[in-house]
């Protein structure tokens, strides 16, 4: 494969080309900061649907929120986007930082 240089708005049709060769297969893209955001979602998740998944590192000043309650039947006005904020990556990461490990990881990729 060409080396290619990812841009913002340039990635998604990669994506989906690769994912049509791999038709049976789940796509997971592991991504930095930069691509964790609705710019390489939803044209990706658009065109490959559950099968495409996003890894990606998180800003620190990312605001995590829980998911929102289910509508009641009936009930007026519009969906919430947020429910309970939970906090920054930062906040989020302290809580859970003692459990942390470090794993070597070898790569086939190289930096040029």
């Amino acid at each position: 494969m060409p080396k290619t240089s990812f841009r913002k708005n340039s990635d998604s049709p990669l994506l989906i080309e690769i994912a049509e060769h791999f038709s049976t297969v789940p796509i997971l893209a592991v991504t930095n900061s930069w691509f964790g955001n609705n710019g390489l979602w939803k044209p990706a998740y658009k065109a490959i649907g559950n099968r495409f998944n996003i890894l990606s590192r998180l800003r620190c000043n990312n605001v995590l929120y829980d998911l929102p309650e289910k509508r009641k039947p009936k009930q007026r006005g519009r969906n919430k986007k947020y429910a309970q904020r939970l906090g920054s990556a930062t906040d989020m990461a302290k809580t859970v930082q003692q459990e942390a490990r470090f794993y070597n990881v070898k790569s086939l990729w190289k930096a040029a």
